[in-house]
């Protein structure tokens, strides 16, 4: 995987310094037009898009009996106040990659369009800060993709807010999938036993 993840962005940068004319010229070119929006209304648009496509999904699962859950994971190139070790910063970042700009201009967007997703009743967790604490290294490459670790932090997350969800109440029933399971306690996360 890594070693995919390094090609990409070495041919990512590759075809950067062409369309740039600092190297030779490839059989394949992009045509890459300057953007019509400037870039806080480019933003804004697309979190607009963001925040109606999950309000369709929602609707969608909805009008099919489904439960619809939407996360905002977090990403290392928006800042929290996750402490990094040395290892962690050589493997999570690069300040090449085009991911930083648009995690720094884009997820604060992204925050703004929560309230309005709550309102039309989808199940949004803002995730950004649940690696904060985490001692271990829980990035794996410089996009936003995690360890091991990292992974089993965000399905707790994932898990436990969807389990607050469905069961607010100690005492509850929860049905899931075809089977029922009685709510005993916090520790007891139904269908997500550790």
């Amino acid at each position: 995987y890594r070693k995919n993840v390094k090609i990409f962005d070495k041919e990512r940068k590759k075809a950067a310094q062409q369309a740039a004319g600092k190297t030779e010229a490839s059989i394949v070119y992009f045509y890459a037009q300057s953007p019509q929006l400037e870039k806080s209304e480019l933003y804004e648009t697309m979190a607009e898009h963001w925040k109606k496509a999950s309000i369709m999904m929602k609707q969608i699962a909805a009008n099919n009996n489904i439960l619809y859950f939407h996360v905002l994971q977090p990403n290392q190139y928006y800042p929290t106040n996750r402490i990094y070790s040395e290892a962690e910063k050589k493997i999570a970042f690069d300040s090449d990659t085009p991911f930083k700009e648009a995690t720094e201009l884009g997820y604060p967007v992204l925050f703004s369009k929560i309230d309005d997703l709550k309102q039309n009743g989808v199940n949004i967790f803002n995730g950004v800060n649940i690696l904060d604490n985490a001692k271990e290294i829980v990035y794996i490459d410089s996009c936003c993709h995690y360890t091991k670790a990292g992974e089993n932090i965000l399905s707790e997350y994932i898990a436990n807010s969807i389990f607050n969800i469905l069961a607010p109440n100690q005492n509850q029933s929860v049905e899931l999938g075809d089977r029922r399971q009685e709510k005993r306690g916090m520790s007891e996360k139904v269908g997500f036993n550790n």
